[in-house]
């Protein structure tokens, strides 16, 4: 019932406080305006518009006021925009534009939907305008708890790309369940507001008008591949199903000489039925996607790459605090270059094989005998530093000369192999550095004259896998820590499982490095086939 019982007019506050079904036929024109619509006490209010030959319905929210918002929806309480054709194109749509100072307000959920021809897929676009013109913009405000939802044959949110017309609070959520649609730009999305992409049915998936977005949900089994062409971020991610088989992916490409950016601030999860692709396109491409990840990353999926030969796609650990890296699915591509770059370091809690190379930047990655970094056949690396190593044991597939970035705690304590005999390129070395007296698991047997006594502080293993025969010449790192006063009586020593030995090396040019102690490596003379090691003295 309206008091006074009449039709509403521009001038007009419209409050329902009981569930209602509206039928919006009364409209003569293609805009009808009242001032303010406000939905409350814990109601459910649909408003239809049914049109046999589609056209364009507005409703049109006119209040400049603080006080009275043009739209509020309190918490509880839904409004529903709903709209049916029979032929052409219905737009039914629920204007907050007018003039300056428009606003709205949703604390509790605001949806669109519709019916095509016969109940069928059409054009219907049952949707939320928050701009008229350039000059001429409104304010929507999604509250803790509030939901604005796309479903069935609806539109989108139309919005300006810049400015602050459209808010995503903490705790609100976006939901697109529809077949396509977009999402709007906004320009504030709370990084712990929520974006829901659910599409159960269809094959396409919505675009981005923005590039600064909260958190992600992302749950379309039947999509169609989907690619992110342009910069843009989110907080957390959540790739619940991509269609992975139908190799369907979630993808961030370059084009042509631009290299485009996915950064996930928060934590990126990947089920089991989903895949992320970092990939390059076009002819002369100089680099492919680039994904950066600032929290924990868990893949029960994949991650993975494509692209055009010659391409180097990007994935980089850049957090402030230390990141756990789960992966049960698989880690693969063509030229997938893994990045370390967070001071707080990384720690690996599944094994993990890197598909290609590795730059270490700044911070650790800390491993473990069951949870082992793996750098394949042909694989390299850059950096390696006291700032950023491998801390605990790694392993190198492969009959190539390798070094081995390892340390821990606050040492770098790298540790060589080349110039082997017997070498195949199946051949698997593990290697660590570990700060404790090897002499306490060892004993302090000495097997050969010269020996005056092993490290105190420190050794390094070094495991052959045993289908190898592979014999190397050893590099060890003498370092500040080492305590090498006397480089001329400094040598590599190995453990032979029952003495320790005295294995003939060569110093590289030894400096003061923090007086008395003197730094540089020591490579044996001769290749070795037993790879506990120690320097001597």
């Amino acid at each position: 019932n309206l008091l006074p019982a009449t039709i509403p007019t521009s001038t007009d506050d419209v409050i329902f406080n009981t569930s209602a079904l509206v039928d919006m036929d009364v409209f003569s024109s293609t805009t009808y305006a009242i001032n303010s619509l406000r939905i409350t006490g814990n109601v459910t209010v649909e408003l239809n518009v049914t049109q046999s030959g589609g056209g364009t319905r507005r409703l049109q929210l006119m209040s400049t006021s603080t006080s009275t918002k043009g739209l509020q929806i309190d918490s509880g309480s839904t409004l529903l925009m709903h709209g049916v054709h029979t032929t052409g194109t219905l737009n039914y749509i629920l204007d907050l534009a007018s003039a300056t100072g428009v606003t709205g307000e949703i604390s509790g959920e605001l949806q669109f939907s519709g019916i095509g021809s016969g109940g069928a897929a059409g054009n219907n676009h049952a949707e939320l305008n928050v701009y008229t013109d350039g000059s001429n913009y409104a304010n929507l405000i999604v509250k803790t708890g509030g939901i604005v939802k796309y479903i069935d044959l609806s539109g989108n949110t139309n919005s300006n790309n810049s400015g602050t017309y459209f808010t995503m609070e903490s705790g609100s959520q976006y939901i697109i369940e529809k077949n396509g649609g977009s999402v709007p730009a906004g320009g504030a999305w709370d990084a712990n507001s929520l974006l829901k992409v659910y599409n159960a049915s269809g094959a396409n998936v919505p675009t981005f008008n923005g590039d600064a977005y909260g958190n992600l949900e992302w749950n379309c089994p039947n999509q169609n591949s989907f690619s992110f062409t342009k910069n843009i971020s989110f907080n957390n991610v959540n790739l619940v199903n991509t269609n992975a088989g139908s190799s369907r992916v979630f993808r961030i490409v370059n084009s042509g000489s631009i290299i485009y950016t996915l950064t996930i601030n928060g934590n990126l999860d990947i089920s089991s039925n989903s895949i992320l692709e970092i990939t390059g396109s076009g002819t002369g491409s100089p680099g492919g996607g680039y994904l950066i990840v600032k929290g924990n990353i868990n893949n029960q999926g994949s991650i993975t790459t494509n692209g055009i030969p010659g391409t180097v796609n990007q994935l980089e650990l850049n957090g402030t605090t230390n990141q756990s890296l789960s992966n049960t699915g698989t880690f693969s591509g063509t030229r997938l270059l893994f990045i370390m770059n967070n001071a707080a370091g990384a720690t690996l809690n599944t094994p993990l094989t890197l598909p290609y190379n590795l730059a270490l930047t700044s911070g650790k990655i800390t491993t473990t005998t069951s949870n082992l970094l793996t750098m394949i056949d042909g694989s390299a690396y850059t950096g390696g530093s006291v700032t950023s190593f491998i801390d605990g044991p790694m392993k190198k597939i492969g009959n190539t000369d390798f070094t081995f970035p390892v340390g821990t705690g606050g040492i770098y304590a790298p540790i060589g192999i080349a110039n082997g005999t017997s070498e195949m390129a199946t051949d698997q070395f593990t290697a660590q550095y570990l700060r404790t007296n090897p002499q306490t698991p060892f004993g302090n047997q000495y097997g050969a004259s010269g020996i005056n006594h092993v490290s105190y502080v420190e050794y390094w293993t070094l495991e052959r896998n045993i289908l190898s025969t592979a014999t190397k010449l050893i590099t060890l790192d003498v370092h500040p820590t080492s305590f090498c006063i006397v480089e001329g009586s400094t040598f590599v020593s190995q453990f032979d499982g029952t003495f320790w030995t005295n294995e003939p090396s060569t110093g590289s040019v030894f400096t003061t490095c923090n007086a008395p102690y003197r730094c540089g490596t020591l490579t044996t003379n001769d290749p070795i086939s037993n790879f506990t090691l120690s320097p001597s003295i």
